[in-house]
């Protein structure tokens, strides 16, 4: 009888100590996702900085009256309703003419940009009289994993084009990706025509051009952006930035020509000079993005007092 007291007392603190370990274990547990949760409130304040800059050159035989337009796509507004062929593209489209044309050589090595293509595409150039070379670069302070589409090419009887697949860039501080493309016309067998033909290089990164969503570890609702944009012996008459949502844009000279709901565009030579020269910079305010942080905020909100009241009620079993 003794011994059966004596085994039932050590079943019973053995009992209690492993339900002692298991009240702690679940004390760590509770504390670690406690400190997780309070990680992601400041990374929610960090407002993004986003980079994008484009460089074209012309090159070849090209006349005074060709010209590009350079549209900046991003998806700000997480409940718009983006239409495929602009959802979240950087777009620079080239109107090539043939009026008087004037050469001008480069150092630009196609076979270069081509790269692991330049065999089954060399022959596509052989023809091509006219070359607009893009270059590109993309960066942003947030911390997201890089995601964007594959190198490209389009060809028909008077022009090829040719975009690469976006690379890593070597920044330290940011998180960075280059790249580059070009157009090539064949000189127009029909010389009373003025326009021989439309070029369209694109190129994005979900860093920048992405729809943010509620997983996002940073500030959705808003973004300062640093836009640089050059070009060589050709000009350019648009600079158009769209955002597919209610934003309010702020900072930003020179002062749009067309301002819409979600978006801006420069027209004027003078402005679209300007921008070249000195870049553009502003800052930006998603309103369409505001309701979905709030959201967040309270499920963060809720999760930080329940788990502070789990862990309380954890500290009172273990310690009584």
């Amino acid at each position: 009888m003794k011994q059966s007291l004596i085994q039932i007392a050590k079943n019973k603190l053995h009992c209690n100590g492993l339900k002692k370990m298991l009240q702690f274990l679940l004390l760590v547990f509770l504390f670690f996702f406690l400190w997780l949760c309070f990680q992601v409130y400041p990374k929610w304040n960090e407002i993004p900085n986003q980079i994008i800059k484009a460089n074209l050159i012309a090159f070849g035989d090209v006349s005074d009256s060709s010209c590009c337009n350079f549209e900046i796509n991003i998806n700000a507004g997480s409940f718009y309703n983006v239409r495929k062929d602009k959802d979240s593209t950087n777009r620079m489209i080239i109107w090539h003419r043939s009026i008087k044309p004037v050469h001008y050589n480069s150092d630009v090595n196609l076979l270069q940009i081509l790269k692991d293509d330049s065999t089954k595409h060399r022959d596509k150039l052989l023809d091509k009289r006219t070359f607009y070379v893009l270059d590109y670069y993309c960066s942003t302070t947030i911390n997201a994993r890089h995601s964007h589409s594959d190198s490209h090419h389009q060809y028909n009887s008077l022009s090829f084009s040719y975009i690469d697949k976006p690379r890593p860039s070597n920044d330290f501080e940011r998180i960075s990706y280059k790249g580059s493309g070009f157009v090539a016309f064949a000189k127009s067998p029909y010389k009373e025509l003025e326009l021989c033909g439309k070029g369209e290089l694109t190129f994005n990164t979900n860093l920048i051009n992405g729809k943010p969503e509620m997983k996002s570890s940073w500030d959705i609702t808003q973004a300062n952006y640093n836009i640089s944009f050059v070009c060589e012996n050709i000009s350019c008459d648009t600079i158009s930035i769209e955002f597919y949502g209610a934003t309010i844009f702020s900072n930003m000279y020179p002062e749009p020509d067309k301002i819409t709901m979600s978006g801006v565009e420069f027209t004027s030579s003078e402005k679209v000079d300007e921008i070249i020269k000195n870049g553009l910079r502003f800052h930006t305010e998603f309103l369409e993005l505001k309701e979905m942080a709030a959201i967040r905020v309270f499920i963060l909100t809720a999760l930080l007092s329940l788990f502070i009241a789990l862990i309380a009620n954890a500290i009172t079993k273990w310690l009584f």
